[in-house]
């Protein structure tokens, strides 16, 4: 009874450190197993007990008793033993197949985050002016719009301003114009002033003449004065010459300065209103591109926070390849005792069975499972 008894709490044994790392359906074989093994066992101990045989049929039955004991524990080994390689099988493929997602997720992250910083260069590269790093583009039309402005007033001013001096000098021209006529007449004057000296002249020389000697020298001066008159009569034909191309001149300007003054500079304001409107929208064009690349550089900022986070979720390879190999481990260990049994005979069992139990439970106490946490948010990491 002690040996079915310790057989029983070895298969407990297997069959909780199985279930306590997450393989229950081999925790439950084993645990079938072992009662099949028991059942069968315990059938040969009671018929044992309740037949009274001979000597000799004692002998035979007690033969007959171990060979079915050691088949049974054969048994035992060889359906046990295979479980516990193919779950070892499985996990040593699971830690692999982890292993080299794990490596291909960790290339495509890297991959992601170096996308997403040559994404958030040409975002900065696009908001921020070339040639002025400390500017953004929108800074730079607003700029633009404020000198497009100011350049356009000064140019509205300068034009009234030369509207209105335009309108003054045109007065002007016209009083220059309207005193013309009063020089001619001036000039005509002179004219009739220097005919009539050169009549008196004239009669001043026969006058002379008719004096004989006596007026010789007063005839004399009569020719000067004579010639003196038709040297301004001359000269007064010239100016009204130079005077009537002047006033031509001038006639032409005042049509000239009446036309630029006729100009309305309305135009030229409804042309600003105009163009100041263009500048606002394209000032609003570039606020608003501005704003959506903002957008996009915190929405970069926002990936490049999500990937790492999802990097340090990758944690998980670790967290997991320590539980699987303590599994493995643990596998290994029982596999490695299992074989022992096998080998074992069955007289020696119950002492065997006593040691492999000493020896789990020492297992147990001294070592422990590496992995404290069943996520990667909190819980400790034992590297090894």
């Amino acid at each position: 009874m002690l040996k079915l008894s310790l057989i029983h709490i070895f298969a407990v044994v297997v069959a909780g450190v199985l279930g306590f790392s997450g393989y229950f359906w081999p925790a439950l074989l084993v645990l079938v197993l072992s009662g099949t093994l028991l059942v069968f066992l315990a059938r040969h101990d009671s018929n044992d007990r309740s037949n009274d045989l001979s000597n000799s049929d004692v002998l035979n039955a007690e033969a007959n008793n171990l060979v079915d004991k050691k088949e049974a524990q054969k048994l035992f080994h060889d359906e046990l033993v295979p479980i516990l390689d193919v779950c070892n099988d499985d996990l040593e493929n699971v830690l692999t197949t982890q292993h080299s997602a794990i490596v291909l997720l960790s290339e495509s992250f890297d991959d992601t985050h170096r996308l997403i910083r040559q994404q958030e260069e040409c975002i900065r590269s696009l908001i921020n002016d070339s040639h002025d790093d400390c500017r953004s583009h929108s800074e730079v039309m607003q700029s633009f719009a404020d000198q497009t402005a100011k350049t356009l007033d000064r140019f509205i001013n300068t034009t009234v301003e030369m509207s209105a001096e335009s309108m003054d000098l045109l007065s002007k021209v016209n009083e220059i114009h309207e005193e013309m006529p009063v020089v001619t007449k001036a000039l005509k004057d002179i004219d009739d002033i220097a005919e009539q000296t050169n009549l008196l002249a004239l009669n001043a020389a026969i006058e002379a003449a008719r004096a004989g000697e006596a007026g010789r020298g007063f005839a004399v001066v009569a020719d000067e004065v004579r010639t003196l008159s038709n040297r301004s009569a001359g000269f007064s034909v010239a100016i009204q010459s130079q005077l009537q191309k002047i006033q031509e001149q001038v006639s032409a300007l005042t049509t000239s300065m009446e036309s630029l003054a006729a100009h309305d500079v309305t135009y030229i304001m409804e042309s600003k209103r105009k163009m100041q409107q263009v500048l606002e929208h394209i000032v609003e064009k570039a606020e608003s591109d501005a704003k959506v690349t903002n957008q996009l550089d915190e929405l970069a900022g926002a990936i490049e926070n999500a990937i790492f986070a999802a990097t340090r979720g990758l944690q998980f390879d670790d967290i997991n390849r320590q539980n699987i190999e303590y599994t493995i481990d643990t596998l290994k260990f029982i596999g490695e005792h299992l074989e022992s049994i096998k080998n074992t005979s069955f007289e020696d069992l119950e002492q065997v069975m006593k040691d492999k139990l000493q020896k789990i439970k020492t297992r147990s106490q001294e070592r422990h499972n590496p992995v404290s946490q069943q996520d990667v948010g909190s819980g400790d990491i034992d590297l090894f």
